[in-house]
């Protein structure tokens, strides 16, 4: 899509049935212990059936620095002002070698969804940040077996400095789920979302409404981070919420665009 800077990569997600969390119950009695130590997992419970009734386009990687500013330029935005709100892309204050194809950070859910609907004038398409079910079905796969990992079933490696994976990317190609940063969803944070379902959960891209949330309420984020120092943070089903205003080092987003052909 687009040329130049405002160039991104796209996969296709197609319609069909997948699942999202997990199912504590089926696991062995070692990782359901260490389940345990960690409350937050719990959020990713229970694994739930979902119906993807549409296909969908999602970013094969988190929207860069380059592209961020180049479709806030092309909207119209005076990015002098905008540089002057608190913790505003604060990352790039001493920009290092190579910033411009590195994932943009520092942004609130406001500032990621500016920049969907801005593309989406540019491109005249729906742009916008994926709904969690769709950001878990690209990661773990539709199907009888979702993917434990975005990259596959083996957990990643613990190094001194953190997780380490030979390749943080789908089959399908969508790369950074895993172990690239905490991604905004177009979600509010709901934690015990999965276990409220009362059935398989259908889902149309085309009928998501995109909420007009204050900088106080929660919003869903999903992918491990940066920070991340446990498997169970970079598995597909692990789930947090933020506050919208928040505009951290770690997080940044991907977009998403209904699309059946």
């Amino acid at each position: 899509m687009g040329d130049g800077a405002l160039a991104l990569d796209l996969v296709h997600v197609p319609a069909g049935e997948g699942a999202v969390g997990v199912d504590p119950a089926g696991l062995p009695p070692a990782e359901r212990a260490a389940r345990a130590l960690l409350p937050a997992a719990g959020f990713a419970a229970p694994r739930v059936r979902v119906v993807l009734e549409e296909g969908f386009l999602i970013g094969a990687r988190e929207v860069t620095n380059a592209q961020y500013l180049a479709v806030l330029e092309a909207g119209g935005v005076d990015l002098a002002a905008r540089r002057r709100r608190p913790g505003f892309l604060a990352h790039l204050e001493a920009p290092a070698p190579g910033w411009e194809d590195a994932p943009v950070r520092c942004v609130s859910w406001a500032d990621a969804a500016e920049f969907c609907r801005l593309l989406g004038r540019l491109v005249a398409a729906p742009v916008r940040l994926p709904a969690e079910v769709e950001w878990e079905l690209a990661a773990a796969g539709t199907g009888p077996a979702p993917r434990r990992f975005p990259w596959g079933d083996a957990p990643p490696a613990l190094t001194p400095s953190g997780l380490s994976v030979a390749q943080d990317r789908t089959p399908a190609g969508v790369a950074g789920l895993g172990l690239g940063l905490h991604e905004w969803c177009v979600d509010p944070w709901r934690p015990r979302r999965w276990a409220e379902a009362t059935g398989p959960l259908a889902h149309r891209p085309s009928a998501v409404v995109v909420p007009e949330p204050k900088g106080a309420d929660a919003m869903t984020c999903r992918g491990g981070g940066p920070d991340a120092r446990s498997a169970l943070q970079v598995e597909c089903a692990w789930r947090q919420g933020r506050l919208a205003a928040t505009r951290g080092r770690g997080v940044g987003f991907r977009v998403v665009i209904p699309w059946a052909p």
